[in-house]
């Protein structure tokens, strides 16, 4: 049923949620705002149990409410499904879903992404636009979420980054892995990867070398 409470409303009532076994929530149609947010996120990243979100019109959050709203995911663990039928999306929302779902500047940011939440559901299905949200929550639909992150560090780091160059210093039997996702989900970047292994290894032998030497020396 709809309520009305206030910005403190919200925040008592999530702080008695904490940490609850609910699995599904259903706060549609309420007058939940920006100021609401940070207090409604802290609760649900300590449902470890929550796996499913219904935010539909919820018309007071605005883009920067669902862009703090998105962003501040990152570290949840749990939530798999969010419904939030009454937002209108714009590039500011992308960019947070994005980031949270895989932060690319590092490969420790893209391995603390989120890789739970699998499923967004808005209005006009805007994200059908956007074939890198598709294919992200794509990815954390695999219950591996070490293999998910496996896949977007190699993705979104070494290939579309062009840090090719660090594929050799990663561990020889990693190297079948990573050519197996390649050819499954960059099929084109195959023979490229493949053509420059020999170089990369080759390069980094003459790195070790060199501080082998330096290491004889003193």
């Amino acid at each position: 049923a709809q309520f009305a409470p206030s910005p403190e409303g919200w925040a008592i009532f999530f702080d008695y949620l904490s940490n609850s076994p609910l699995q599904d929530l259903q706060l549609g149609g309420n007058n939940i705002s920006d100021d609401v947010i940070p207090s409604m996120v802290e609760c649900l990243n300590s449902m470890t149990s929550l796996t499913e979100l219904n935010l539909w019109h919820c018309s007071d959050v605005t883009t920067s409410g669902w862009s703090d709203f998105f962003r501040l995911l990152r570290n949840n663990k749990s939530l798999r499904k969010v419904t939030c039928t009454g937002m209108l999306l714009d590039m500011s929302m992308i960019e947070a879903m994005s980031s949270t779902l895989c932060d690319g500047t590092s490969v420790e940011s893209i391995f603390s992404s989120n890789h739970t939440l699998s499923s967004i559901e808005e209005p006009l299905f805007i994200l059908g636009f956007y074939p890198d949200i598709k294919l992200l929550l794509k990815m954390n639909e695999n219950d591996d979420k070490v293999e998910v992150a496996r896949q977007k560090i190699i993705k979104y780091y070494f290939l579309e980054q062009n840090n090719l160059h660090e594929l050799g210093r990663m561990d020889l039997g990693l190297l079948p892995r990573v050519l197996g996702y390649v050819d499954k989900y960059e099929p084109a970047r195959l023979y490229e990867l493949v053509r420059a292994i020999p170089l990369l290894f080759h390069n980094n032998e003459e790195v070790i070398g060199t501080k082998r030497k330096r290491k004889r020396r003193a």
